[in-house]
């Protein structure tokens, strides 16, 4: 049983080499490889930290009840463009914390290897 789990775990990686299961945040569902659409409603942006490390930005997300969700920039550089055609740049360990208690912004985007989006349960 044990060399079957270490196949199926290698097979996972092998097929997923940037899954990192310990990008997996308890009380918080993971959306892997998403983030929130460039052009969708940012007015519930409440706070942007750069170059912080996911378990401070779990930290600092915990630490503010009004934060519903945030977004984690994995990758080297995220480039949204905003419906006024202006572009916003994030870099690796950029977060970007909303807070929108009736999920009036929450429109999540495609991001491969580029960010992740985490939201408190």
């Amino acid at each position: 049983m044990k060399k079957l789990i270490l196949v199926l775990a290698s097979a996972i990686i092998t097929l997923c080499p940037s899954l990192s299961f310990a990008d997996a945040v308890p009380g918080y569902a993971w959306l892997y490889d998403q983030c929130q659409y460039g052009p969708a409603d940012w007015s519930h942006v409440t706070r942007i930290e750069n170059g912080i490390s996911l378990k401070k930005a779990v930290k600092i997300a915990n630490a503010d009840d009004s934060i519903t969700y945030f977004v984690y920039v994995k990758g080297f550089q995220l480039v949204l463009q905003a419906a006024d055609g202006t572009n916003r740049v994030f870099n690796q360990g950029d977060t970007i914390f909303f807070a929108d208690q009736n999920n009036d912004s929450f429109w999540m985007g495609s991001a491969q290897d580029l960010a992740d989006t985490y939201v408190k349960q």
